[in-house]
């Protein structure tokens, strides 16, 4: 089966790109792929680097140049941990080749566990994209102006009808909304994604895009269907690294960390060292995880007591 992946990154994130190629190539060895990385900053070595995990797979990487309309860099970027590249994203589908109407669209800090077919094969209908929600959002629809009934989606894993997206001019729409509601956009692209987008997305499993708040709540508490969610945390397919919380990080605590390090060993990016080994790190490194996790355990527990 041939499959179309869509994803941007930078010299910073050329490692965690790698990684996540690896992590779909590896996993999904029956299927053709081919993937059109959109970006203007990553040189010549880790380009190299990048294309030696696609030929180890014998998969196919495009790198193409990304066409960055001036109105951009008006737009104010909220998180530290993101970049104006984020917005890239939107410009994919537009910059592709006429011939590709579907396009799977991801971010470089997740890992693909298993077969992506069925996700890629997925009926969008009437829609333009299919995508997973995002749990407790319900302040950003509030804030946005989005009914909670249209519901908020993480933009990480988008399948994506690109036709629709270039006849419906998302792109423009996205950027213009972007740079007139800067005061309001908390989560880059997703915030205006989700305004322009509302009522044309379609919700997916939870497992095609598990993110790390669910390792923090139960699924009470995130409004998710209990079938859904323990899918999801046993046996996903597309594992996220949402928030600051990353992988890569000695501070950070995901409890599926050591899966980013399993696939970033088989990558020309197998020496890595931590980039924040500062006492601080360590401190949170070892002592984040207990308080984090035992907080959440406790409440568990005390809502189990009876009275």
């Amino acid at each position: 089966m041939k499959i179309n992946i869509g994803c941007t990154s930078d010299n910073n994130y050329s490692q965690h790109l790698a990684v996540m190629l690896e992590s779909l190539f590896y996993n999904n060895k029956k299927h053709k792929i081919k993937v059109y990385i959109f970006t203007n900053d990553i040189d010549k070595t880790n380009q190299e680097k990048i294309l030696k995990v696609s030929e180890k797979h014998n998969q196919k990487i495009v790198f193409l140049g990304v066409k960055i309309p001036k109105e951009i860099n008006k737009i104010r970027i909220p998180e530290k941990h993101i970049s104006i590249n984020a917005y890239y994203k939107v410009l994919i589908p537009e910059s592709l080749p006429e011939k590709i109407s579907k396009i799977l669209i991801l971010d470089c800090d997740l890992i693909v566990l298993k077969d992506i077919s069925k996700l890629y094969n997925t009926k969008l209908e009437e829609k333009i994209i299919g995508a997973v929600p995002n749990p407790l959002s319900e302040d950003r629809c509030k804030i946005l102006g989005i009914s909670p009934k249209d519901g908020y989606f993480n933009s990480g894993v988008m399948i994506v009808n690109t036709k629709k997206w270039k006849s419906q001019k998302i792109a423009k729409k996205v950027i213009e909304y972007a740079i007139s509601h800067n005061d309001i956009i908390a989560n880059a692209e997703q915030d205006p994604l989700n305004f322009i987008l509302k009522n044309k997305w379609k919700k997916i499993e939870y497992v095609y895009n598990q993110q790390t708040i669910m390792y923090a709540y139960n699924y009470r508490r995130l409004k998710i269907k209990k079938k859904e969610y323990l899918e999801a945390i046993k046996k996903p397919v597309i594992i996220h690294y949402t928030s600051s919380n990353k992988p890569w990080l000695l501070s950070g605590n995901h409890p599926q960390r050591r899966l980013y390090f399993q696939y970033l060993r088989m990558t020309p990016y197998k020496n890595y060292k931590y980039k924040d080994f500062t006492l601080k790190s360590i401190v949170q490194h070892y002592l984040n995880p207990k308080i984090e996790y035992c907080i959440v355990d406790t409440l568990k527990a005390i809502r189990s007591l009876r009275f």
